[in-house]
């Protein structure tokens, strides 16, 4: 079995034969055809990832300078009309403003991170990319760290044990950390009162894809071992796909570019104590070892995000049925052609013939 040839090394060093996406091999045989579906999704934001990184590498010798970086919005543009988060999930929200945490703040800053009408440079070599904060850009932008905020609001809300809930925290340890990537990528803004205004390198996205992939493989590792282990539980997968595929998203939104190596080979070592990212990537990998070898003290919570349903719109009350006002009694008759008072005697022409009329009393 897969699981079987993935070796933990039992001195603490995890090395990761990262199997980026192994969803591709084994979601659909475990979940069903709703996963397989979401699974694909997944599929088809990496292959549009890495068909747009193709196509601008291609134009950095192909295509006239005074028309490059036209054109390389033109092809951004396409992409990020592309990375929309599905309409069920509208209702997951940003958590609300009374528990704003400092992860909280930043995930704000990162899902407002790109401004409109704005060329950003993408670090890389010697050919930077462009970026654009187009109207697509930017809110499909905002509602895939929307995505990633629920989710890590959802692990805060129901795990804070540091006995019972190790692998959850760590998981939003990562979740912390690949925040923290993106929002110290964003470009400051420079006030100059003398000299060139709005330079390129004013706006340049500077971090590193070799971490922000490493993070999302990590992830995905951690999620792969939850279905191996608990295969029994069916409840959390549809939130974990969710999560993965808006962290590729909003990545791929930022312009980082997949490896070039394949997606199941991305090969680094982290072990325990570890800063950073690392540490929180080997306390959730090394989480899942222990709950196999038996070693914990505490039993472990399984890191179950479930995705609620969306409140159905309660019916609207039946308008009320309209009724005439009463009629009035003294009231004239409704076929009535003409009236006149003779000597204090009113008369009514109906169909052409005159009659004496008297009030009801």
């Amino acid at each position: 079995m897969f699981f079987d040839s993935l070796i933990l090394d039992r001195n603490k060093r995890l090395r990761t034969l990262v199997c980026f996406f192994v969803l591709i091999f084994w979601s659909t045989e475990i979940t069903g055809q709703s996963i397989a579906v979401f699974e694909s999704q997944v599929k088809e934001t990496i292959q549009r990832v890495e068909t747009f990184h193709v196509s601008v590498a291609r134009m950095n010798t192909n295509v006239a300078k005074n028309r490059l970086v036209s054109q390389k919005r033109k092809l951004y543009n396409q992409l990020a009309s592309q990375l929309t988060v599905p309409a069920q999930y509208t209702h997951l929200k940003f958590p609300e403003a009374r528990t704003l945490k400092p992860w909280t703040v930043k995930a704000k800053k990162v899902a407002k991170g790109l401004k409109p009408n704005i060329n950003y440079q993408v670090a890389r070599g010697r050919h930077d990319s462009v970026i654009c904060g187009t109207e697509s850009a930017i809110d499909n932008l905002y509602h895939n760290v929307r995505i990633i905020a629920w989710y890590h609001d959802e692990l805060d809300r129901n795990f804070s044990s540091e006995n019972e809930d190790i692998g959850a925290l760590a998981l939003a340890g990562l979740l912390d950390e690949y925040l923290d990537l993106l929002h110290d990528a964003l470009p400051r803004v420079k006030i100059r009162k003398r000299g060139r205004m709005n330079t390129a390198g004013d706006n340049k996205l500077k971090y590193s894809e070799t971490q922000l992939w490493r993070i999302l493989s990590v992830v995905n590792r951690y999620f792969f071992y939850k279905i191996q282990i608990h295969a029994d539980r069916k409840d959390f997968y549809d939130a974990d796909f969710l999560l993965m595929n808006s962290m590729i998203r909003t990545a791929a939104l930022f312009g980082a570019r997949p490896p070039n190596s394949t997606l199941t080979d991305i090969d680094f070592t982290f072990k325990e104590g570890d800063p950073g990212w690392r540490g929180h990537a080997y306390n959730a990998i090394n989480s899942w070892e222990k709950e196999v070898n038996d070693d914990f003290v505490y039993p472990q919570n399984v890191c179950a995000i479930v995705v609620p349903p969306k409140k159905k719109p309660k019916p609207k009350p039946p308008a009320a049925e309209k009724k005439e006002p009463p009629k009035d009694p003294n009231a004239f008759p409704p076929n009535v052609d003409d009236v006149k008072e003779v000597a204090g005697q009113i008369f009514l022409k109906i169909e052409g013939r005159w009659k004496p009329w008297s009030p009801k009393k």
